[in-house]
């Protein structure tokens, strides 16, 4: 016994420092609030063809990973984006679940990519799980990753 006792100590003091460094529940749902923030900030700024709006919210690292597999950083996604700027692109988000320990939050949500030409309105949804890195007090969105929902039968 005596032997397990300090491993069992140990393990409580790193699992109550490492898990949160926020003290209390309201600290956390603050934070929450400030990360949903950044996503409705970045789609709105996509909504708008603002993309130096987009770009300030995103890290300098940021990865996108699209359902097909590819990966794309940040001027590549700028570029697609304004190209679908001239078509009409909106993203309707819903069920989406955040979590958050120290300077870190992820998260996934499902969303309905809307896409306008002309007349054509294509429809897409997909899933989404995101990383979120707390930089100099400022949540940035640092990856993202796409996945394709197969419409139900």
């Amino acid at each position: 016994m005596k032997q397990i006792l300090p491993l069992i100590v140990a393990g409580i003091l790193l699992t109550s420092f490492s898990v949160q460094s926020f003290s209390s529940a309201g600290d956390i749902e603050a934070e929450k609030k400030a990360v949903r923030a950044v996503i409705d900030q970045l789609y709105q700024a996509f909504d708008r063809g603002d993309f130096e709006a987009a770009e300030r919210l995103v890290s300098e690292d940021y990865e996108f990973i699209s359902a097909a597999g590819k990966r794309m950083d940040w001027p590549i996604i700028r570029e697609l984006l304004e190209g679908l700027e001239a078509t009409g692109f909106k993203a309707e988000i819903s069920n989406m679940k955040l979590k958050i320990a120290d300077s870190t939050a992820w998260g996934a949500w499902n969303q309905l990519d809307i896409e306008m030409r002309g007349d054509k309105v294509t429809k897409a949804k997909v899933v989404i799980t995101a990383v979120f890195e707390k930089i100099d007090g400022k949540w940035l969105w640092v990856h993202a990753h796409e996945t394709k929902v197969e419409e139900e039968q």
